[in-house]
């Protein structure tokens, strides 16, 4: 967010990579002009203030352009859910402030924005071209000395997308059936513990 919003050798670089990758710079423009006035409206989680319990089919009153139930069902994976499910609302002027930057935001420039992050963000799998052009930006911007090998980068991003199937298979293979009892028998008591400290709160309601 800062860097978008501050001129410097950190934009430069951000910008300097989109050149690499998409090469005409109306489209390099257009992608930062939308991406500053987006970080203008973010606000860092821990400054939150406003939060609002509301239901999915409230949520139109903030943005009725985004099919809310449609997408909050392909993100948790549960067909189940209704509009009359609760959420917490965080940041809810962002809310407001988007739907109006989207209004005023032509079709091309959000497609190429759209394009430019998943473009970047798919750059690492593709060619060792592609690869190195993501390494530079990093290098400049990070201090990053050496690239990772093609192996290390796969068994890091599995390790990251897929941590607990992985470590299942870790725990099937190298612990015993007296560890695994034993680490289950230190969680339950972890477990207990924390209900107890919460039982005892002056602060929290029966609910």
């Amino acid at each position: 967010q800062q860097f978008l919003l501050n001129e410097g050798p950190v934009l430069e670089g951000y910008r300097n990579l989109l050149t690499e990758v998409f090469k005409t710079n109306e489209m390099i423009n257009d992608i930062i002009a939308f991406e500053r006035k987006l970080a203008k409206m973010i606000v860092p989680s821990e400054s939150y203030v406003d939060k609002e319990i509301l239901t999915i089919r409230d949520l139109d009153e903030y943005n009725s352009d985004i099919p809310w139930l449609h997408y909050i069902k392909n993100m948790v994976g549960e067909n189940s859910i209704t509009e009359d499910e609760t959420v917490m609302l965080t940041n809810p002027p962002f809310f407001m402030g988007l739907r109006t930057l989207l209004k005023e935001t032509p079709v091309n420039v959000q497609t190429r924005y759209i394009i430019a992050r998943v473009s970047m963000n798919s750059l690492h799998y593709l060619s060792s071209e592609a690869d190195d052009i993501i390494f530079r930006f990093k290098a400049k911007i990070y201090g990053y000395q050496n690239k990772l090998a093609r192996w290390q980068t796969c068994v890091e991003d599995v390790s990251r997308k897929l941590g607990p199937l992985v470590g299942a298979m870790y725990v099937e293979k190298y612990f015993s059936d007296e560890t695994k009892s034993e680490v289950e028998h230190m969680v339950k008591n972890i477990k207990d513990e924390y209900f107890d400290i919460i039982d005892n709160v002056n602060w929290m309601d029966g609910d």
